[in-house]
C-alpha cells in the first residue's frame, strides 16, 4: 500500500519536502489517512446498500399494489431483486491485515 501525497489543492507533491508536526510521524500520518478512508468507505458503501434496500421495498409494495387489469405491462418493467448487487464494505484496515499474513507467511517460509 502506498500513499498519494497532495496539497490542499489536490497536487501532487514530493514526500522529502514533508515535515511533521511534534508527535506526528510518517507511520501515524498513514494510519490516520487509512482510518479517514475506511470511515468514508463504510459511509458511502453503507448508504448506497441502504438505498438500494429501499430500492427492493418500494418495488415489492408496487408488486403488490399492482393487481387490477392491465398492470401487468407495469411490473414486467420493474427490475427484479438482485442481492448481489449489494457491495461488501472492504476496509483499508483489513487490506492492511491481509497483507501482514502474507509477509508473515513468505518470513516463515524463507
Amino acid at each position: 500500500m502506498s500513499y498519494l501525497w497532495v496539497d490542499f489543492k489536490n497536487q501532487t507533491i514530493n514526500k522529502n519536502y514533508i515535515t511533521y508536526d511534534r508527535g506526528m510521524s510518517r507511520a501515524l500520518a498513514g494510519a490516520i489517512a487509512v482510518r479517514r478512508w475506511d470511515i468514508e468507505e463504510i459511509k458511502r458503501i453503507g448508504r448506497f446498500n441502504y438505498d438500494l434496500a429501499i430500492t427492493f421495498a418500494r418495488n415489492r409494495l408496487i408488486r403488490r399494489q399492482c393487481h387490477r387489469p392491465g398492470d401487468n405491462a407495469r411490473l414486467a418493467t420493474l427490475p427484479t431483486e438482485n442481492f448481489d448487487l449489494f457491495f461488501r464494505i472492504h476496509t483499508a484496515a483489513e487490506e492492511l491485515e491481509e497483507m501482514k499474513a502474507t509477509i508473515t507467511e513468505v518470513e516463515r517460509l524463507a
